[in-house]
């Protein structure tokens, strides 16, 4: 399964998922069967791991988020929450575990603009701070957000931004030349243009 697609799993699982109806495990027996089976599919196991993460991370994944939409009105669809939800529990909770080159799949599979400004707001220090760590420090410990969290993420800081940079130039490369082109002078359109050689008439 490509990562495009077990991303999109992923968000319908998730939002599949409703805690006043059944638990977390009896949704993940629903919809996956046994992961726990010898024989399971890696995909599935992987999948019920995203699962549980986001219901358990729910409280701080909620707060980045609520931020993240607000910070970015406009730029942003709220029909993309889950998918958000999902790459933010990853990139801050299985960072490590998963590896940077797997994230990077994972990001390249979606829209380049709305994930370079993703990984731009997640991965900038001013805006994790203020509400968002008064928030998380609800939950953790600061201990645990400045050395695990925060740590794990800035340990990748180089590969985001080269990350970033590529998906930039997908994202605006085409309008920016666009852009450029109105921008020349008319006088070297008008070189480039192809002369045109005059044709006598014909009189009969």
């Amino acid at each position: 399964m490509g990562p495009g697609k077990m991303l999109e799993e992923c968000c319908d699982l998730i939002q599949s998922f409703d805690a006043k109806v059944m638990t977390v495990d009896a949704h993940a027996m629903e919809q996956l069967g046994d992961t726990d089976a010898e024989d399971a599919a890696p995909h599935k196991v992987f999948m019920q791991q995203v699962l549980y993460g986001c219901v358990r991370y729910k409280k701080p994944l909620r707060t980045f988020l609520l931020n993240f939409y607000h910070d970015n009105a406009g730029k942003i669809l709220r029909s993309d929450y889950t998918l958000f939800q999902v790459l933010c529990y990853l990139a801050v909770f299985r960072l490590r575990e998963l590896g940077f080159e797997q994230f990077r799949r994972f990001v390249s599979s979606q829209e380049p603009g709305k994930m370079h400004i993703f990984l731009e707001y997640l991965w900038r220090p001013e805006n994790m701070a203020g509400p968002i760590m008064q928030d998380w420090l609800t939950v953790f410990d600061r201990e645990y957000i400045e050395r695990e969290l925060w740590a794990g993420l800035e340990g990748e800081r180089k590969s985001v931004e080269e990350l970033c940079e590529t998906l930039a130039k997908k994202a605006f490369g085409a309008a920016k030349a666009k852009t450029e082109k109105e921008k020349r002078d008319p006088r070297e359109l008008k070189n480039r243009k192809k002369q045109t050689v005059p044709v006598s008439p014909r009189i009969t």
